[in-house]
């Protein structure tokens, strides 16, 4: 049996700018819009969540692109930072990807720690409170911010425990 090995993507011309390690491959996490990976940025040297789009096909990237540029201006300590949107070839050990784009991927900064839904401080009550707070706090930041591609602010769409993640210094983003 081989080795596992470090799969590779990235926007066209840089098919290795996100390396996936072969021990995160099997711990990706399911979600309803794709499968999120722990990955690191090799340009930047930072681990970031590589979500691959399973709904949405390459038709629709422009669209998905308009739609999260204002997510990258976003700045609060409990919203998670969008930091990319590209089309790119599918995860592959060769750390020069086939040229053929046939995937969306967006990347958000990735954070340690477990989902609200697992962390099991839903139990402690004054935890608990604490983090719904600082959901609601994140929530209210998104609705006030504008820019000329969010007018009138933007909606998050899809607020539950496990899109919270209770970073390591105990912060819900």
């Amino acid at each position: 049996m081989a080795d596992p090995v470090d799969l590779f993507t990235g926007p066209i011309g840089a098919g290795h700018r996100y390396r996936v390690a072969a021990r995160d491959v099997d711990a990706a996490m399911r979600g309803g819009e794709g499968l999120v990976f722990r990955a690191v940025d090799e340009r930047a040297g930072t681990a970031v969540a590589l979500k691959l789009l399973t709904r949405e096909s390459v038709n629709d990237a422009t669209r998905l692109l308009e739609r999260s540029r204002p997510f990258g201006e976003v700045r609060h300590p409990n919203v998670m930072r969008h930091l990319d949107l590209f089309v790119g070839p599918a995860l592959s050990a060769e750390r020069e990807a086939a040229a053929e784009a046939g995937v969306i991927y967006s990347v958000e900064e990735w954070i340690e720690g477990a989902s609200l839904l697992e962390s099991g401080l839903v139990a402690d009550a004054h935890a608990g409170l604490s983090h719904v707070a600082s959901v609601a706090r994140a929530v209210a930041a998104l609705h006030r911010f504008r820019s000329v591609d969010a007018p009138n602010g933007l909606v998050h769409r899809d607020v539950k425990p496990s899109n919270v993640r209770i970073a390591a210094d105990g912060r819900a983003v």
